[in-house]
């Protein structure tokens, strides 16, 4: 290994499954993982905003970045991530955990176009770890797109929902 190559900073990222692709978050914003949470109802918001979670830090959205139904997404049988951004966390419907992986900044492809199939920018690029592609998730656009629409959905995009 070079000298460049020990300098080089790496970026320590979680890894999840949602619906049928892997995804990845900056694991220093991961505050917590609960199991099978219960939630309360949320009657008002964005479509991906599915529920509120009582935690320690009182209620803390829930979002199916996958904008799934309710019969579609069993939150009794999935996991959710706490988020912290600033002061405000959200929480994340996870169906699966998988591994830690650290890769450079400088290998993140940008997406092409269409690539999220969804509208809004609630994802950064792709890296492939392992000969695997994993999408690296906007946690900041994600938290706005919890109580702005706008964030979601961009102007002029698509009615579709989710990333």
């Amino acid at each position: 290994m070079s000298f460049d190559e020990k300098n080089i900073q790496r970026q320590t990222h979680l890894t999840l499954r949602l619906g049928d692709r892997h995804y990845a978050c900056d694991l220093m914003q991961v505050q917590e993982i609960v199991e099978r949470p219960e939630l309360d109802p949320c009657l008002d918001g964005p479509e991906i905003l599915i529920g509120m979670f009582t935690s320690a830090r009182g209620q803390v959205p829930v979002l199916d970045l996958l904008g799934r139904p309710p019969d579609v997404c069993p939150v009794s049988e999935m996991s959710l991530l706490v988020i912290e951004i600033g002061d405000s966390p959200i929480s994340l419907i996870v169906d699966e955990l998988l591994d830690i992986i650290e890769f450079d900044p400088c290998a993140v492809c940008p997406l092409p176009p269409g690539a999220n199939g969804a509208p809004g920018e609630l994802l950064t690029g792709i890296i492939e770890v392992d000969k695997r592609e994993y999408y690296l998730l906007d946690l900041e656009r994600i938290q706005r797109a919890c109580t702005d629409e706008e964030a979601v959905t961009g102007e002029g995009a698509s009615d579709q929902k989710g990333i």
